[in-house]
């Protein structure tokens, strides 16, 4: 059976009467999410952008793609709650005033362009993080494999956009051809309508997959504690969870245009797990560099206090250097202290150490410690002022 917005005369006749008074309807869901989920995905963006402009001291290119992805987010929310309100499409195609159909089609062709846009900047944003993260540690292979992803979004995003543009020449005739009563009378061409908006839900999934599918491939290469590799398994892996909203999404693309001529009624579900997909998304990609905030609000993790316990000087009692420190991280490896307070640097994450550079590095340190507790012995002992020598007499004198 097919679908969309172009019902049989067949279909047309079997529908119930209008009804335009108290029809039946699905309520206010889609309002909900868009206003929570837009609060939390504005709520996260500026989260990280304080966490790295006040705290880092530092913005980079997947912070500029995760500010720029919100902006087209909040279009989106904007023109749902319109269509909600105004055009009243929580309810049947056929209890639908047939003058508001041509002002929904223009509503949703641009909730078509704007969701690309939102979700190319968002994944180019985590993956440009991704980036980031291994930049000068990581094997020449994985950077590949990085760029390529980065090429393909973005091949992605422009490419899909044009086509939800141009998918009908003029381009207003995507909309003006539902003009009623007053029927569109120019001539037209269009590709098929669901064409595009399955296409695009397929390969998005397919793309939400490898953006999630990236960090798994980071974690193997990286020296850190099990527990901090666990955490930042979980924290990259609800990208997992966007790929489940992509792929409920594409199911009711399908049925929509491909399955039943009750447009309205199913696209109710289909913006609803749109948005929740796009938030989703761009609350995944604000995440992962929020660990300092996280940090400040639940406090500092055990490791991270016991590596603040003072150690006494049995010469002076003084607190050493950070040498202590310093050989605690050496010994430890890389954490996601280092991913967050130090902004994912080049070089914070250390690569594994042949067992020649490792010796290395003792005999270095043993060194380095050997001359400051030289010298700490010369100020303590050999600095003091030497008490008078007493003159001699012997007895006899």
């Amino acid at each position: 059976m097919p679908g969309g917005f172009h019902p049989t005369k067949e279909v047309f006749l079997s529908w119930p009467k209008p009804n335009y008074i108290d029809p039946e309807t699905k309520g206010n869901q889609l309002l909900v999410v868009t206003i929570i989920s837009t609060i939390l995905a504005i709520a996260s963006v500026l989260a990280r952008v304080w966490v790295r402009v006040g705290y880092q001291r530092q913005f980079g290119a997947d912070d500029i793609m995760l500010v720029l992805c919100i902006i087209p987010t909040v279009g989106i929310a904007a023109l749902l709650i319109l269509t909600e309100t105004k055009f009243r499409w929580f309810r049947h195609i056929w209890d639908v005033p047939l003058d508001e159909i041509s002002g929904r089609q223009y509503h949703s062709w641009i909730v078509q362009v704007l969701f690309v846009i939102s979700t190319t900047f968002s994944k180019l944003s985590a993956v440009l993080l991704y980036k980031r993260v291994i930049a000068g540690v990581s094997r020449p292979a994985f950077l590949y494999i990085i760029n390529a992803a980065i090429a393909a979004q973005t091949l992605y995003g422009v490419t899909f956009v044009l086509l939800m543009i141009l998918q009908c020449r003029p381009i207003s005739s995507y909309w003006l051809q539902f003009s009623y009563p007053d029927p569109y009378t120019e001539k037209f061409s269009c590709l098929y309508e669901g064409s595009v908006p399955f296409s695009n839900a397929c390969i998005s999934v397919v793309t939400d997959f490898f953006a999630a599918m990236l960090p798994m491939f980071l974690f193997l290469q990286l020296q850190m504690p099990k527990r901090d590799k666990y955490g930042l398994g979980a924290i990259f892996g609800v990208g997992f969870i966007v790929c489940i909203c992509g792929i409920i999404r594409s199911v009711l693309v399908y049925h929509i245009f491909y399955q039943s001529f009750d447009v309205t009624w199913l696209s109710h579900d289909l913006w609803a797990w749109t948005y929740v997909e796009t938030n989703l998304l761009v609350i995944c990609s604000a995440i992962p560099p929020m660990r300092v905030l996280f940090k400040r609000l639940v406090g500092h993790s055990k490791s991270h206090s016991a590596s603040k316990i003072p150690v006494t000087n049995p010469f002076h009692g003084r607190s050493p250097s950070n040498q202590s420190n310093l050989a605690d991280t050496s010994r430890n490896g890389a954490s996601t202290e280092a991913i967050a307070l130090r902004g994912m640097e080049p070089g914070t994450i250390q690569s594994p150490k042949s067992p020649k550079d490792e010796a290395k590095a003792t005999r270095q340190f043993d060194r380095g410690h050997k001359v400051q507790k030289s010298e700490r012995f010369s100020k303590v002992y050999l600095d003091k002022e030497l008490p008078p020598v007493k003159e001699y007499r012997p007895d006899w004198a």
